[in-house]
């Protein structure tokens, strides 16, 4: 006897599969408050990090390119931009930024580094100065960057959104010394850097941070001088002198019993 098989009736449907392709319209609706495209496509600024988005491997799955191609073409891009920042001469910070480092320094050298600052314009006290205010603000950042309470906090103070606080965050972490802007500066070192100070013999900086949104106060930055020293050496090239040192001495004796033998033999 045949067994009766039940079939789905005329309004039952299959669920359909959730849609995880890649679209560029998909990434802008997710993202409204932070659009790179522009600034990448007239390379304004650099592609982000391969490390810091999965934004390629999406588009290598939607463009069928080879797993890891455009990660790869991005951090190349990245090093020749970096390649050609060093090798042309620096160009002076904005006047925003220069007057927000200035600001911030004791108030005793502030007349002192204003005089080395506009003398030698983003020279090596500046660049010192920045870099290192820079990377402390990013440091912060980043350890905090999944902290939502934190978040929140900085977005109530600066009039911002959650969700572009974070996305101006992300922009910050991919900013290097050459490209900080304005926007960088009102959004985190000023609320986050309290003052810095320098001593400009010996280069010891001290930054001093915003208790109310930094759990470390102070940060001291050194410069010191180290003697070398051989039991740093690995071991491996160790054995490698020592062996050279005994082949040589042992090559001397061989050619000293040479020439005594061959006086001998004279006599």
């Amino acid at each position: 006897m045949a067994r009766a098989v039940s079939s789905p009736g005329p309004s039952s449907t299959k669920p359909k599969p959730r849609d995880r392709s890649f679209s560029l319209s998909r990434i802008t609706r997710a993202d409204a408050t932070w659009n790179p495209w522009p600034l990448l496509l007239t390379r304004k600024k650099a592609p982000p990090a391969a490390d810091r988005t999965d934004l390629y491997a999406r588009m290598d799955g939607f463009l069928k390119l080879p797993e890891g191609q455009l990660s790869a073409m991005a951090e190349a891009q990245r090093r020749e931009e970096l390649k050609r920042q060093l090798a042309d001469p620096p160009a002076p910070l904005f006047k925003e930024v220069r007057d927000l480092v200035i600001r911030k320094s004791k108030t005793k050298k502030r007349g002192e580094i204003r005089t080395i600052f506009e003398k030698q314009p983003f020279g090596e006290l500046e660049r010192l100065a920045t870099q290192k205010l820079l990377d402390v603000t990013k440091s912060i950042v980043k350890d905090e960057l999944k902290n939502e309470r934190w978040l929140r906090i900085v977005a109530e103070l600066l009039d911002r959104s959650y969700e572009k606080m974070r996305a101006n965050i992300l922009e910050l972490l991919d900013t290097d010394v050459f490209n900080v802007s304005p926007d960088h500066c009102s959004l985190f070192l000023d609320p986050l850097i309290g003052s810095w100070d320098i001593d400009l013999k010996t280069f010891e900086m001290e930054i001093l941070l915003n208790r109310r949104l930094a759990s470390t106060r102070l940060v001291r930055f050194r410069f010191v001088e180290v003697e070398s020293d051989e039991s740093l050496e690995e071991p491996g090239f160790q054995e490698f002198l020592r062996r050279v040192k005994s082949e040589k001495n042992s090559g001397r004796r061989a050619r000293t019993m040479s020439r005594w033998r061959g006086r001998t033999d004279v006599n």
